[in-house]
């Protein structure tokens, strides 16, 4: 399993660890005192669209002091997400300098999805807050719209002259080009309706 080390001098950011996300499994104390599990361990993002998210975590939660070893000995599946942008500081009130050993697995990148709602007058495609945040992670200078419709006649006019309208109103949708969308992994189609997917691209 994967590590890294964290202290309360210096706040670690997670890029190079993970273009995603992490699960953390355990947490060993990189010293004697397995006390030092009582600091809590601040966690702060900051998005590129300059949204901040923070909050603190007790290792301790997941010691039960029935064994003798320096770290937790519960399970753990602690989440953490947006690594590109999320850092990590243990909190130090009695300055003791604690340090911890975080070993982790990587979770696989989530696809953006894209809502088709379709009604009386045509097509909808919209983007959920989740795939806007995952296109800006990874393309932080580009300038997705929440929403694109599409009437139904001038749907029957792109499929007659340029194929599967899809490969123009996604683009447009997402500021991205077929390129981007390949560094992605592709995205998903979903019917708004039902939540099923009904296309890749």
């Amino acid at each position: 399993m994967k590590y890294f080390d964290i202290n309360s001098e210096k706040a670690l950011n997670l890029k190079q660890y993970s273009d995603n996300k992490i699960v953390v499994r355990e947490i060993l104390v990189n010293g004697n005192d397995v006390m030092d599990l009582f600091n809590a361990i601040k966690v702060e993002t900051i998005l590129p669209t300059g949204e901040v998210h923070s909050f603190y975590f007790n290792p301790s939660s997941f010691y039960s002091n029935l064994t003798r070893k320096k770290g937790t000995d519960m399970e753990m599946n602690f989440v953490i997400h947006y690594c590109p942008y999320t850092t990590l500081i243990i909190q130090d009130p009695q300055n003791k300098k604690p340090s911890f050993r975080l070993f982790y697995t990587k979770v696989e990148g989530e696809l953006v999805s894209v809502l088709v709602k379709r009604d009386s007058d045509g097509y909808t495609f919209s983007l959920p807050a989740k795939s806007k945040e995952l296109i800006l992670s990874k393309f932080p200078n580009s300038r997705p719209v929440r929403n694109i419709f599409v009437g139904y006649e001038v749907k029957s006019d792109f499929e007659t002259l340029h194929g599967k309208i899809q490969s123009y109103i996604i683009p447009a949708l997402t500021d991205l080009t077929a390129a981007n969308i390949e560094q992605l992994g592709g995205l998903k189609l979903i019917d708004a309706a039902t939540g099923n997917e009904i296309g890749k691209i």
